[in-house]
């Protein structure tokens, strides 16, 4: 939140900035959660809070305290080329059926329009009880 002001920032301080919010959502709970979160960096910068929220999410609407096999996985790779991040988690449609929101994503897609024009690629969708996000950003060349 504090480097927000800035025009961009590296993606190895989002990808900790992520580890912080996994640790500080295991806290929640003494048993463990199913989380994984892989990472291969090797450089480029990135808007803020893009990448936060979406991890966010991925934590927030995952069903945990219902689904013994819970799980959410996240995988981010930065090359000199691109970023991909992609998450993905269990959820209960039931749970999710009449909820209102989405104002993140949206606030996201906006965002990346602006910012990135048609370099930027954010797509969602479920299967069998899976929500999955792919971010896919190009670097200016």
């Amino acid at each position: 939140v504090y480097q927000k002001h800035r025009d961009k920032v590296l993606v190895g301080d989002e990808v900790r900035q992520i580890e912080f919010l996994i640790e500080l959502f295991c806290l929640r709970r003494d048993e463990m959660y199913n989380i994984t979160f892989s990472k291969h960096i090797a450089g480029g910068s990135i808007e803020p809070m893009i990448l936060i929220p979406l991890a966010e999410n991925c934590l927030k609407h995952c069903d945990f305290d219902l689904n013994d096999k819970a799980f959410a996985r996240m995988n981010i790779t930065s090359t000199n080329r691109q970023l991909l991040f992609e998450t993905e988690n269990t959820f209960d449609p039931a749970q999710h059926k009449n909820a209102t929101g989405g104002v993140g994503l949206l606030n996201i897609r906006e965002r990346l329009q602006l910012v990135y024009g048609n370099r930027a690629k954010l797509t969602t969708w479920s299967e069998q009880h899976i929500y999955k996000v792919k971010l896919e950003i190009e670097w200016k060349t």
